[in-house]
Protein backbone atom coordinates (compact mmCIF):
# COMPACT_ATOMS: atom_id res chain seq x y z
CA UNK A 1 0.00 0.00 0.00
CA UNK A 2 2.99 2.26 0.98
CA UNK A 3 4.37 1.34 -2.62
CA UNK A 4 0.84 3.01 -4.46
CA UNK A 5 0.65 5.65 -2.17
CA UNK A 6 4.37 6.86 -2.94
CA UNK A 7 3.57 6.58 -6.72
CA UNK A 8 0.31 7.83 -6.75
CA UNK A 9 1.03 10.80 -4.74
CA UNK A 10 3.87 11.61 -7.28
CA UNK A 11 2.24 11.76 -10.23
CA UNK A 12 -0.77 13.40 -8.68
CA UNK A 13 1.63 16.43 -7.71
CA UNK A 14 4.13 16.60 -10.52
CA UNK A 15 1.11 16.49 -13.34
CA UNK A 16 -1.06 19.05 -10.78
CA UNK A 17 2.22 21.33 -11.13
CA UNK A 18 2.73 20.52 -14.88
CA UNK A 19 -0.54 21.88 -15.39
CA UNK A 20 -0.44 24.71 -12.89
CA UNK A 21 2.88 25.90 -13.44
CA UNK A 22 3.31 25.21 -17.00
CA UNK A 23 4.22 28.28 -18.04
CA UNK A 24 7.47 28.64 -15.64
CA UNK A 25 9.16 25.26 -17.00
CA UNK A 26 11.97 26.05 -18.70
CA UNK A 27 14.55 24.17 -20.51
CA UNK A 28 16.93 24.52 -17.34
CA UNK A 29 14.48 22.54 -15.24
CA UNK A 30 13.37 19.91 -17.66
CA UNK A 31 17.02 18.93 -18.00
CA UNK A 32 16.57 17.69 -14.25
CA UNK A 33 13.74 15.69 -15.46
CA UNK A 34 15.92 14.23 -18.47
CA UNK A 35 18.70 13.45 -15.45
CA UNK A 36 16.36 11.58 -13.54
CA UNK A 37 14.98 9.08 -16.51
CA UNK A 38 18.60 9.12 -17.75
CA UNK A 39 19.44 7.68 -14.12
CA UNK A 40 16.67 5.26 -14.53
CA UNK A 41 17.45 4.18 -17.89
CA UNK A 42 13.93 5.11 -19.35
CA UNK A 43 13.75 6.77 -23.00
CA UNK A 44 11.74 9.96 -23.39
CA UNK A 45 11.27 12.35 -25.94
CA UNK A 46 12.78 15.79 -25.47
CA UNK A 47 10.02 19.22 -25.50
CA UNK A 48 10.64 21.08 -27.86
CA UNK A 49 10.42 24.78 -26.57
CA UNK A 50 10.05 26.15 -30.06
CA UNK A 51 7.09 23.81 -30.85
CA UNK A 52 3.76 24.92 -29.64
CA UNK A 53 2.91 21.84 -27.53
CA UNK A 54 1.78 22.94 -23.82
CA UNK A 55 4.16 21.27 -21.12
CA UNK A 56 1.42 19.68 -20.25
CA UNK A 57 0.71 17.97 -22.63
CA UNK A 58 4.23 16.73 -23.33
CA UNK A 59 3.28 15.24 -19.51
CA UNK A 60 0.17 13.57 -21.19
CA UNK A 61 1.88 11.90 -24.03
CA UNK A 62 4.62 10.57 -21.45
CA UNK A 63 2.88 9.31 -18.49
CA UNK A 64 3.80 5.66 -18.78
CA UNK A 65 7.56 6.91 -18.57
CA UNK A 66 6.72 9.05 -15.60
CA UNK A 67 5.01 6.41 -13.84
CA UNK A 68 7.67 4.18 -14.19
CA UNK A 69 10.07 6.56 -13.14
CA UNK A 70 8.08 7.16 -10.07
CA UNK A 71 8.10 3.11 -9.61
CA UNK A 72 11.59 2.63 -9.46
CA UNK A 73 11.97 5.88 -7.51
CA UNK A 74 9.56 4.96 -4.81
CA UNK A 75 11.81 1.71 -3.97
CA UNK A 76 14.37 4.13 -2.57
CA UNK A 77 11.52 6.12 -0.63
CA UNK A 78 10.14 2.69 0.45
CA UNK A 79 13.65 1.42 1.81
CA UNK A 80 14.08 4.95 3.57
CA UNK A 81 10.69 5.34 5.38
CA UNK A 82 10.07 1.55 6.01
CA UNK A 83 12.80 2.09 8.54
CA UNK A 84 11.21 4.97 10.54
CA UNK A 85 8.95 3.25 12.98
CA UNK A 86 6.79 6.52 13.41
CA UNK A 87 5.80 7.13 9.68
CA UNK A 88 4.40 3.23 9.24
CA UNK A 89 2.35 4.01 11.90
CA UNK A 90 1.35 7.11 11.18
CA UNK A 91 0.69 5.68 7.68
CA UNK A 92 -0.90 3.08 9.05
CA UNK A 93 -3.77 5.35 10.99
CA UNK A 94 -3.77 7.23 7.75
CA UNK A 95 -4.85 4.04 5.62
CA UNK A 96 -7.43 3.02 8.94
CA UNK A 97 -9.03 6.06 8.30
CA UNK A 98 -9.51 6.21 4.50
CA UNK A 99 -10.78 2.39 4.32
CA UNK A 100 -12.98 3.26 7.42
CA UNK A 101 -14.56 6.50 5.59
CA UNK A 102 -14.98 4.24 2.46
CA UNK A 103 -17.71 2.07 0.91
CA UNK A 104 -16.92 -0.71 -0.75
CA UNK A 105 -18.95 -2.45 -3.39
CA UNK A 106 -20.32 -5.70 -1.49
CA UNK A 107 -18.60 -7.93 -4.11
CA UNK A 108 -15.71 -6.60 -2.01
CA UNK A 109 -16.94 -7.54 1.33
CA UNK A 110 -16.94 -10.46 3.28
CA UNK A 111 -20.13 -11.97 4.52
CA UNK A 112 -19.15 -10.36 8.09
CA UNK A 113 -18.86 -6.78 5.97
CA UNK A 114 -15.51 -6.77 6.50
CA UNK A 115 -13.01 -6.41 3.34
CA UNK A 116 -12.03 -9.36 1.45
CA UNK A 117 -8.30 -9.60 1.31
Amino acid sequence: MLHLYIVTTAINYHYKDFIKNGDLIDEESIEKWYSLFDTYSIKVSKYNFNGKTEINKWFERHASEFEELFNKMSEEVFYILFANRQFLLDFNNLMTETVLDTEFPKENLTPKGTIKR
